[in-house]
């Protein structure tokens, strides 16, 4: 695979029947910081999304060859987690039961999923230019659309290193492309699971594509028998 031209994506199914073997077995070995956000989550849902997450950010640098300490990452003052001393770029999302990771070496990469909940749209009108509510009000299908314009927005806020520090509001879609804060970005629908919505948002499009893996229940299993030996 070469590193420098392309777009690494993986995701993961979660099953709770995997709880306590992970959060027992692999958990203690992140930092006391991390393991203290992860038990903040009420739901265990949550807390196994997050630490498959973690997961999959070591098996995607596995996949590139690449070593690095994901059990301790910096943040940045906006509270973005990075590779501290490595050109690796990566970020996570998760929603429901996928767990989802993005990794690239040029440019800045967000990625964000969602699961296709039932909400009150309305209570987001402020969140979409008069351009992009006229869509999602005239879509035959107008959960979808809410979805996937928002996923759109998310994943550039957090390709953008800043997530919502910025108003979701500000970034302006056209096509497949986006713009915030005086700065472009390419946009790319990834299509996973049913009745989920994602989008990876890139600076910069790869040369040699994208590259998407699913990763089966039993391999993040062996990721982290792997990273105990370590």
């Amino acid at each position: 695979m070469n590193i420098n031209d392309s777009i690494l994506v993986l995701y993961s199914k979660i099953w709770l029947e995997d709880y306590d073997e992970l959060m027992q077995i692999f958990l203690p070995n992140f930092s006391t910081e991390f393991q203290a956000r992860i038990y903040s989550y009420r739901r265990k849902e949550d807390r196994l999304l997050t630490l498959t997450g973690r997961k999959l950010l070591s098996r995607g640098l596995q996949l590139l060859n690449v070593k690095a300490n994901i059990f301790d990452l910096d943040y940045n003052c906006w509270g973005m987690p990075f590779l501290k001393g490595n050109l690796i770029k990566f970020n996570i999302s998760h929603s429901h039961q996928i767990a989802i990771c993005a990794l690239c070496i040029q440019g800045e990469v967000g990625i964000d999923i969602e699961h296709l909940e039932d909400i009150q749209i309305e209570n987001f009108r402020n969140t979409y230019s008069i351009s992009e509510w006229n869509i999602i009000q005239n879509s035959p299908d107008m959960r979808e659309a809410f979805y996937r314009y928002w996923t759109q927005k998310e994943a550039v806020l957090k390709a953008l290193g800043k997530g919502f520090n910025i108003p979701i509001n500000s970034v302006k879609l056209q096509d497949r492309k986006a713009r915030v804060c005086s700065k472009n970005y390419h946009l790319i629908e990834i299509k996973i699971c049913p009745n989920y919505s994602c989008h990876l948002a890139l600076s910069t499009l790869p040369f040699f594509g994208l590259n998407i893996y699913e990763i089966k229940n039993a391999d993040i299993k062996n990721v982290g028998a792997q990273l105990l030996k370590k």
